[in-house]
Formats: C-alpha cells, structure tokens, sequence
C-alpha cells in the first residue's frame, strides 16, 4: 500500500525535533554513501510515525522510505538552516569517511535557541508563509503581499528593507482591524474611531481602537485560551514591528542586524495570530446597525 506523502509543514516540524536532539559536539554525516548519515537516521524517526511497521524498517535501513519529493523537502530545509547559522557545516576530519566540504553537520548554540522557540526560520520562506496560512487564515492579501516582500528582503540580505515591509504589514493589519470594529460601534464611537482613521497618525488610531476593543478582548479570546495574553499579543503589532520599520526607513543611525530582523519576523507570526483571531471575532459581534428596533405598541 502506498502511504500518503507527509506534508512540507510536517517534515520541517519533525526535522526541527530531530535536530534538537543532537548533543553540542555531536557532528552528524551529510553524505548518503556514509553509513548512519544524517538523512537515513531521519528516515528511521519518520518511518516509525508514518511507515507501516514490518515494511519502514526495511526501507529506512535502504534509505528509501521518504519519496524524491519528500526529500527534496528536507534538504531545503537544512538548507535554510545552514543558512541562518542554525547548523555549521564543516570538512570530514582525517579519520572521516568524507572529506568534502560538507562532510558533516552540527547544531551551534545559536540555532539551538532558535529551534527551541518553534517558529519557522525566514530562510525557509515557503515553511514561513504557510505557518502564516495555518496560524492567521483572517489575513487579507494585502498582508501576504507585504510580509513575502520582507521575506524576499531578508534571503537578500536587505534587513533594514525587510523591517520596513513587516511594518507596512502590521500597519496594514492595524488599519483592517480598525476598519473591522467601525460598523460594530454604537453612532458616537463610531464617529469617533472612523475620525481617527481618517485623521490620527498610527500611535492615536490605535489608542482609539483599543479604547473601544478592550470591553470586547476577553470574550474574542476566553474560547482560545489567550485571554490573558491578548493585550501584549495584540499591542506587538505597534510596539514592536512599528518601531522597528521606523528604525529602519528613517534617517538614523539604527540598522537592524541579520539576527534582529530574523527574530522579528519569527515573533511577527505570533502577533499576527493575535490579530487574525480578533479580526474574526470582531466580525462575529453583533452589529447596531442591523439591530431590530423595539416595538413601542399603538400610540
């Protein structure tokens, strides 16, 4: 019987536990020629979750269990970890099987820190993109468009470009939730929260927002278990991103390094979960403007 493929998503979170498994000294073999390299020891934690038992063993001792597809899935994501210095590779040393340049990896103590924190690295752009998917499905386009330009950005090396895209993408979300809690206001807030849209810089926007919102935060987050959590997951948007992308595209002496920016897209994913479960709850409260009015009987 033929198994169903395990999904990108998947394999880089499975991945990601596997390699925090390795001891700090510990080097693990690239080559697949080399007995007890890196990709069939990997095989064999898969196939003991996904294969069928009796039949993964083999195809794990074979290094046949994962599919090409699948495969090239998992080197991209060691890819990526190379990349963002997560692992180093190095030359085999001279009792090594392999003496190409890399004949091995290991985890540094950097990249154990960012492992150990969950979130997708932005070197792993398709990963990135689809955690967004999965954790903020209530995002519009608009915000896709601005957080894969931050992405494109970093790959590039243009930092203070990325952080300047990921504001544009937290002011933009800040903006759809404003807009969202327009039409779920009674007529004197109302007015004033669409003044503030219209007029306020973003600081003043969203102190109006959150004066109306508030009075709403428990109940849109009491179902998800982030009740207690939502001020400061929802207060990120402006105190973190924003002040970054003004630190990036104003004439000043701040320049985000590699390692900033990385961790201020990783931590933008969490705010941005934030943001799509209000943005859905808002749209759930019940609307003034549709209410019936009541029936005050014959004059």
């Amino acid at each position: 019987m033929t198994r169903a493929r395990i999904p990108r998503e998947v394999l880089a979170d499975r991945l990601r536990t596997f390699v925090l498994t390795w001891r700090d000294s510990e080097v693990w073999e690239v080559a697949e020629s080399v007995g007890g390299n890196l990709m069939s020891q990997f095989q064999a934690v898969l196939g003991a979750e996904f294969g069928e038992p009796g039949v993964w063993e083999i195809e794990a001792n074979s290094s046949s269990f994962l599919t090409n597809e699948e495969r090239r899935d998992v080197y991209d994501v060691l890819l990526s970890y190379v990349q963002a210095g997560v692992l180093r590779p190095i030359t085999g040393g001279p009792m090594n099987q392999s003496q190409a340049a890399w004949a091995e990896l290991y985890i540094t103590p950097f990249g154990r820190e960012v492992l150990a924190g969950g979130a997708p690295l932005p070197e792993d752009m398709k990963e990135f993109l689809q955690r967004l998917a999965t954790d903020a499905p209530h995002l519009d386009p608009t915000t896709y468009f601005y957080i894969e330009q931050a992405l494109r950005a970093f790959l590039t090396k243009l930092f203070p470009v990325s952080a300047v895209m990921l504001g544009c993408a937290a002011e933009h979300v800040m903006d759809c939730l404003a807009h969202a809690l327009v039409p779920k206001l009674p007529p004197v807030p109302r007015g004033t929260l669409t003044k503030a849209i219209a007029e306020s810089p973003l600081a003043g926007l969203w102190r109006v927002f959150r004066s109306f919102f508030d009075s709403h935060r428990s109940a849109i987050f009491t179902p998800h278990g982030l009740a207690r959590t939502a001020e400061a997951g929802l207060d990120g948007l402006f105190l973190v991103v924003k002040q970054a992308r003004d630190d990036s595209g104003h004439p000043t002496e701040v320049h985000l390094t590699e390692n900033e920016t990385r961790a201020l897209l990783q931590v933008f994913l969490e705010h941005a979960r934030y943001a799509s479960i209000a943005l859905d709850g808002i749209s759930q409260l019940p609307n003034p403007l549709n209410a019936v009015p009541k029936h005050e009987g014959p004059q």
